[in-house]
């Protein structure tokens, strides 16, 4: 298999996240597609500059400043209910009983999605590349029913919109046009998995590394607001 190389100085991140046309996107951003040309982008992490940015322009109004700070309060709410399952102490498994349902619910509700959390976690499952335990088969199958259930509803919020994601995204233009189907499917696939997936993996090695060095955990708790601006992206 061929290799690769793995960037992790902050310095040599920025020179290549800033030279698209070095190290660019448009043909594979996984190991095992590195190559390879697509007629249609399958995300929006499959493509450069200037594509890349038209279509950062679409989504950067739902994920404003002032729209994310509304979202606080309610956030606040659910991370408090599922800590206070665990107020009369013992061992708690972080990552499945508070890393893994929080992000979920959120991306959930603010798409506007009305299917089981249990279900959309198991489509975005599907859609990570390598998930141990499930079978070729059974991830096409969840993949076709997450397109057919996101291109559905999309459809839907384009004639009767409402206040979520998804109907913001389906009434948008780009180049005066309205997303097609494809991209449609291509943004609301990468907003489920990306919610998902980076966000749990923040929260559990977020408090992992809290537990190593209790000395920053203890300097954040001693002045949780004004460490908290640089502690939390």
């Amino acid at each position: 298999t061929a290799g690769f190389w793995a960037i992790s100085r902050h310095e040599d991140v920025m020179a290549v996240a800033t030279d698209p046309a070095t190290f660019c996107s448009s043909r594979g951003i996984l190991v095992s597609e590195i190559g390879t040309l697509y007629d249609s982008p399958p995300t929006m992490m499959h493509t450069d500059p200037p594509e890349h940015t038209r279509y950062r322009a679409l989504v950067q109004p739902a994920f404003s400043k002032r729209r994310m700070r509304l979202l606080e309060p309610d956030i606040r709410g659910r991370v408090r209910a599922l800590l206070d399952r665990f107020a009369d102490g013992g061992t708690v498994d972080v990552v499945s009983e508070v890393a893994v349902p929080l992000p979920i619910e959120v991306i959930s509700d603010l798409l506007g999605l009305e299917v089981a959390t249990s279900r959309v976690l198991e489509w975005t499952e599907a859609a990570i590349p390598d998930t141990a335990g499930i079978s070729d088969e059974e991830r096409m199958a969840r993949l076709g029913e997450m397109l057919d259930h996101l291109v559905t509803t999309a459809r839907e919020r384009r004639s009767q919109p409402r206040d979520d994601f998804i109907s913001d995204l389906a009434a948008a233009e780009l180049d005066g046009h309205q997303l097609s189907d494809e991209e449609l499917a291509m943004f609301l696939i990468q907003l489920l998995v990306a919610g998902n997936d980076t966000t749990r993996n923040a929260i559990s090695h977020g408090v992992l590394a809290l537990s190593r060095y209790p000395e920053q955990r203890d300097k954040w708790w001693r002045n949780y607001h004004e460490v908290a601006p640089t502690a939390v992206e």
